[in-house]
C-alpha cells in the first residue's frame, strides 16, 4: 500500500470574521458596566443610615399577622402598621432618589405592600412615595415611585385604611389612593 500524503490547503478566512465576536464582547462589557452603575447607588443606600432616625416617633400602629400559606417560612409573623425608619429595615430606593420620613406595611390578598414616604432628594419640595409590593405566594416583586405634582414638601404616613393612605405634609394633610395611584390634597 502506498502512503499518500494529503496536501494541506490553507483555509482563507475573511478579514472581517473576528469583527462580530469583537463587537459582541464590547456590547457585553458595556451592558455589564451599565448594570453595575445602576446597582451601585442601590447598594450604597442599603448601607447608609438616615440622619432622621433618632427624631422619628415610635410606631403609630402595629399588628402582627401570619404570612399566608405558600410562604417559605410557614407560621412566621410579618409586622404590619406604620413605623419609623429605624424599625423598617433597608429602603429599596437609593438615598440620592428618596429622602424617607417613615414606612407603612400592609398585607392584602397575599401581597405585602411596603410604603416609604418622604420627599425627592434633589427636589425636597416634592413629596414622594416608594411602594414595594411582594406577592407572598409567587415571590414576584414590583417597585414604583410616585411624586406629588404640587410642592407640598416631605410626606409622612399618618394612617392606612383599606386602599387609602392619610398623609401629613408641611402644608396640611392629603391622601393617596393605592388602588388608583393618585394623590389628593385639599
Amino acid at each position: 500500500m502506498r502512503n499518500h500524503k494529503r496536501k494541506k490547503h490553507p483555509i482563507k478566512k475573511p478579514a472581517n470574521m473576528l469583527a462580530p465576536i469583537h463587537w459582541g464582547w464590547m456590547l457585553a462589557v458595556f451592558a455589564a458596566s451599565i448594570g453595575c452603575l445602576i446597582f451601585l447607588p442601590f447598594a450604597r443606600s442599603q448601607i447608609q443610615a438616615s440622619p432622621n432616625d433618632s427624631t422619628i416617633l415610635p410606631p403609630v400602629t402595629s399588628t402582627s399577622s401570619p404570612i399566608p400559606n405558600g410562604s417559605d417560612t410557614p407560621g412566621a409573623q410579618q409586622t404590619t402598621g406604620i413605623f419609623p425608619l429605624s424599625v423598617g429595615g433597608p429602603i429599596p430606593v437609593p438615598a440620592n432618589v428618596l429622602h424617607p420620613t417613615n414606612i407603612a406595611r400592609v398585607i392584602v390578598k397575599s401581597v405585602l405592600t411596603s410604603i416609604y414616604a418622604g420627599s425627592l432628594t434633589r427636589t425636597p419640595s416634592l413629596g414622594a412615595l416608594a411602594i414595594l409590593q411582594e406577592n407572598l405566594t409567587t415571590g414576584q416583586q414590583s417597585l414604583h415611585l410616585y411624586q406629588t405634582s404640587q410642592p407640598v414638601g416631605a410626606l409622612t404616613i399618618l394612617t392606612v385604611h383599606n386602599d387609602i393612605l392619610t398623609l401629613a405634609t408641611q402644608k396640611g394633610n392629603g391622601s393617596f389612593n393605592l388602588a388608583t395611584d393618585r394623590f389628593h390634597f385639599s
